[in-house]
């Protein structure tokens, strides 16, 4: 499960996948990747959590349970004219 949070009217709206990130991909200006071994309360069984920022302030927010999966799936041709951060290279430096 993924959310969508709208800075602008602090909204939050659930969504099933990656597909609303596919589907808006050309908005996406921002790509980052975060440990969960950040957060307070991290999410079990997931090693990532991944906000995409669009062009309009919208937040995409999900978590990964596999790194290297969510490196590989952000690199994708459709979003490389993101940026791309990723925080987690400390916590699972890349192979």
């Amino acid at each position: 499960m993924a959310i969508i949070h709208n800075t602008k009217a602090d909204t939050i709206k659930t969504v099933k996948n990656l597909g609303w990130l596919l589907r808006n991909a050309s908005k996406v200006k921002i790509i980052e990747i975060t440990p969960q071994s950040w957060y307070n309360q991290p999410a079990e069984g997931y090693d990532a959590k991944v906000t995409a920022t669009l062009d309009d302030g919208r937040r995409f927010i999900t978590d990964f349970a596999s790194i290297k999966l969510c490196r590989t799936w952000f690199k994708r041709p459709s979003l490389s004219h993101a940026t791309f951060k990723d925080y987690s290279l400390n916590a699972f430096p890349a192979s």
